[in-house]
């Protein structure tokens, strides 16, 4: 089930045609396609008194967890067939950062025993996200060190996005926490 999983995520990931209106949205649609793949999905669901996005449940008990982060840069997108135009959202890498220590605290601290790989997956169109940085407290271009533990960032492409202005690169990134 955990290589389906991933495989969906991938999957949507890489073929997204349109930018979302919100973090909300982006969530909304994962959710959906996640069900769409016959897949139980809760939605903002809590657990030890934090909220998860999108939990995968499988034969009762909770099999997954995913967090997901939507950053975006000025630019004016037609959605749905009404335009949109995002602000920039301060690039700041730490909500995601904190994302991953709720899963992994989650993971190791609470009752879930089916829990193995969860996933937190940021997408953004703003390249401040995934190319170097000066400022490398938060980094998270290349690789994120979090308790001695190292994540590598391999950031994909999605499908290019038409902006009213041009053409838009959004790239996704999914870091894969596992269970120790």
């Amino acid at each position: 089930m955990d290589k389906k999983i991933k495989e969906i995520l991938v999957g949507f990931m890489k073929n997204l045609y349109e930018a979302f209106v919100s973090e909300g949205d982006f969530q909304f649609a994962l959710a959906k396609e996640l069900q769409e793949k016959n897949l139980s999905v809760l939605v903002e669901y809590p657990i030890d008194d934090k909220s998860i996005d999108i939990v995968i449940a499988d034969k009762g008990t909770i099999s997954s967890l995913i967090e997901v982060k939507y950053k975006t840069k000025e630019d004016t997108f037609s959605i749905k067939g009404i335009e949109h135009t995002f602000k920039t959202a301060g690039v700041n890498r730490k909500n995601f950062i904190d994302d991953i220590i709720k899963i992994e605290n989650l993971i190791s601290n609470s009752n879930l025993k089916n829990l193995k790989k969860s996933y937190c997956i940021l997408l953004t169109n703003n390249p401040n996200y995934f190319t170097s940085s000066d400022y490398t407290e938060y980094n998270i271009d290349k690789e994120i060190k979090i308790n001695n533990k190292e994540y590598k960032c391999e950031w994909e492409d999605c499908k290019s996005i038409k902006s009213e202005t041009n053409e838009t690169m959004f790239k996704y990134l999914i870091v894969e926490i596992e269970k120790n």
